[in-house]
């Protein structure tokens, strides 16, 4: 696999066109150690992969990946708002969109559901008050995974004043942000969700509402660029599947060359002898 994958990049194309980027982090081992993974999501492949997940990682991921020509060519980066990925794209694309992607908004909104689920919670059973419990993932999933018991014990949660539920519904009401064609109407729409927010008076909502009102111009970036999403985290599936086949992996280097024998669409094979 190291052989194939050395070949593969030799024979790496320097014409590529890459219009738009991502950069996603990936759990390697136990201890908070990441690595950082840019990828194309038009081409449905990983581009590279380096250890750690710091500034001057995501600046050597993004230099050493690219030559002048294809970084010009660049035309947006999805990415989380991981300060290391904003800074790093900052210096080395300066002209280039950075794009927050719908996955981890929506990941950070059911961080702010979870944790008033639980502090609800919390607070209910001391009144001897079990209406939350074990409804987690009712509040987690999408609805479109519920059974039809589950999604009935939904509805009734959802129509009951709970903290939990209003915080959901905020969550739920933010996907008519991303139904906008254009950034001024996601904008208009953002202003009355963020104010709303900002009124229910629940602090963990209102943190993540600051967050992404400071972050507002990467989340309109995302509206005018339209990533597809969906192709990159099928390819965080794919890794999390390769790191579960092999056990784990003890060394970055052997993580970085499986994923790129699989998922870099790399011409891996030698060429026949004459």
């Amino acid at each position: 696999m190291h052989r194939s994958v050395s070949r593969g990049l030799l024979r790496h194309d320097s014409d590529q066109v890459c219009k738009h980027l991502s950069m996603d982090e990936k759990s390697f081992q136990k201890g908070h150690q990441y690595v950082t993974i840019l990828s194309d999501p038009d081409a449905k492949c990983v581009l590279e992969v380096v250890q750690d997940r710091t500034l001057e990682a995501s600046k050597t991921l993004l230099e050493s990946t690219l030559n002048s020509k294809q970084r010009d060519q660049v035309l947006s980066v999805s990415m989380d708002m991981w300060p290391a990925f904003e800074s790093a794209t900052k210096e080395v694309l300066p002209n280039v969109a950075k794009a927050y992607d719908r996955f981890h908004v929506v990941a950070y909104l059911n961080d702010a559901v979870d944790k008033t689920r639980r502090s609800e919670h919390k607070a209910l059973t001391k009144k001897h008050d079990t209406t939350l419990s074990r409804s987690k993932y009712l509040w987690l999933k999408s609805q479109d995974n519920l059974t039809e018991s589950q999604n009935l014990t939904f509805v009734e949660l959802c129509g009951l004043e709970l903290d939990t539920a209003k915080v959901w519904a905020f969550k739920d009401n933010l996907r008519q942000f991303y139904d906008n064609h254009t950034k001024y109407g996601a904008n208009e729409f953002f202003k009355r969700w963020y104010t709303a927010a900002l009124a229910l008076g629940n602090v963990y909502l209102t943190k993540v509402a600051n967050m992404l009102h400071t972050h507002m111009e990467g989340m309109l970036a995302y509206i005018y660029h339209r990533v597809n999403n969906g192709i990159v985290e099928s390819l965080n599936s794919q890794i999390q599947l390769i790191k579960a086949n092999a056990r784990g992996f003890r060394k970055f280097k052997n993580f970085r060359i499986a994923i790129l024998f699989f998922l870099g669409k790399l011409e891996v094979y030698p060429h026949k002898s004459s």
